[in-house]
C-alpha cells in the first residue's frame, strides 16, 4: 500500500469479469480475495453463488444479491464495516474524500452504487483514491475512475475490512 498526501493506493486488484449480469457482487468479492489474504484464500464467483449462508440473500433465480441484507450479512459474516451516504436514511451525507482515504488505508471497498433508483444496483471495489478521483475495478467493464463530485451525489453503500 501506498500513502501520500495526493494519493491512498492499495493494490490493484485483478480484473474479474462478472459471468452473469446480476453476479457483480460476487465477481467483486473473488477479484478482492486476489489481492487480500484476510479472506483466506480465493473464493470464485461460483463458491460465492454457492454459499449455504449467502442463500436466503439471493434472488432464487438470478442469485442477484438483496442489497438490503446481503450486504448487512457480508458485513456481519466477515466483521467488516459499512458505511452508507445519500441513501434517504436521517444518517447519511455525501461521503468526504477523506473519509474514502481513511476506508482506503484499513481495506479495499466494496462500493455499491444506484444504476436505476429502486430497481438496480452495481458493484465495485475500489483500490485507489487520488485528489479528486476513486480509481475501481468494475466487474462489468474493467478498471474505471469517477470524480468525487459524482460519488459525492449518487446513492453508496461502502463495506470494507
Amino acid at each position: 500500500m501506498a500513502i501520500t498526501a495526493e494519493r491512498v493506493d492499495r493494490a490493484r486488484p485483478p480484473y474479474v469479469h462478472q459471468n452473469d449480469l446480476n453476479w457483480c457482487w460476487a465477481a467483486t468479492l473473488e477479484s478482492w480475495t486476489r489481492v487480500d489474504g484476510r479472506w483466506g484464500g480465493v473464493k470464485t464467483q461460483a463458491q460465492w453463488i454457492a454459499d449455504p449462508g449467502l442463500q436466503p440473500h439471493l434472488h432464487a433465480t438470478t442469485k442477484a444479491i438483496n442489497i438490503r441484507t446481503g450486504i448487512p450479512y457480508l458485513a456481519s459474516r466477515f466483521n467488516m464495516t459499512v458505511a452508507a451516504y445519500n441513501t434517504g436514511t436521517a444518517t447519511s451525507t455525501a461521503p468526504r474524500l477523506s473519509q474514502l482515504r481513511d476506508s482506503l488505508r484499513v481495506s479495499h471497498a466494496l462500493a455499491v452504487y444506484q444504476v436505476i433508483p429502486g430497481q438496480a444496483s452495481h458493484v465495485v471495489l475500489i483500490y485507489s483514491i487520488g485528489r479528486n478521483t476513486v480509481y475501481y475495478m468494475d466487474p462489468n467493464v474493467g478498471f474505471r475512475e469517477a470524480n468525487i463530485a459524482d460519488v459525492a451525489v449518487s446513492p453508496l453503500v461502502l463495506m470494507y475490512r
